[in-house]
């Protein structure tokens, strides 16, 4: 299933807490409420599309993305414990689903967004398993313009270091909390 519709996206959503409650995923954690307001408010053609996969009439698997221009950008994805449980490698699936719906409709591009294998481990995994070989920044997202690239590479290199200098901040706020 796919489409816009705040009924997919509220689906999404449930699995996304599911997967929250059984993952600890350092330093990321969106406010995934919000997102299902905006999907709720927003013009049609500004829309997440979601993209469900269903095991046996349940949901085990979900992708959000948007599409801009010739590019969908994946944003969140979640999975089901059952998915795990069962190794349905139900996330692969709707992987290469996602990719066939962006190349029906004529996108050149599908940008995972990042990888990071020492802050991340099992997405960089899952993400390095989908093709096979790590694919150079610049080449995926199509940046060809070097200030383009060079900007892209210092928004991410400025990211990185909020996420951990947040995480610094949280490790720090715990062990004070933990000492009184």
């Amino acid at each position: 299933m796919q489409g816009a519709s705040g009924a997919l996206f509220r689906e999404f959503s449930d699995l996304y807490h599911e997967m929250y409650a059984r993952k600890t995923i350092v330093g990321y954690n969106p406010d995934i409420e919000k997102y299902r307001e905006i999907q709720e408010k927003i013009s049609d053609h500004l829309k997440f599309i979601v993209l469900l996969c269903k095991y046996e009439g349940e949901p085990v698997a979900a992708n959000v993305l948007s599409v801009l221009g010739d590019t969908g950008m994946y944003f969140f994805g979640a999975t089901s414990d059952r998915a795990i449980r069962e190794n349905l490698r139900a996330a692969y699936l709707l992987h290469w689903r996602t990719i066939q719906w962006l190349k029906e409709r004529g996108f050149r591009w599908y940008d995972l967004r990042g990888y990071d294998p020492e802050r991340h481990p099992g997405i960089s995994h899952f993400k390095a398993g989908l093709n096979g070989e790590i694919v150079k920044f610049a080449e995926f997202i199509g940046c060809h313009n070097p200030v383009s690239l060079a900007t892209v590479k210092l928004g991410d290199g400025l990211l990185a270091s909020l996420n951990a200098t947040k995480d610094r901040l949280k490790s720090m706020c715990g062990h004070a909390r933990r000492s009184h």
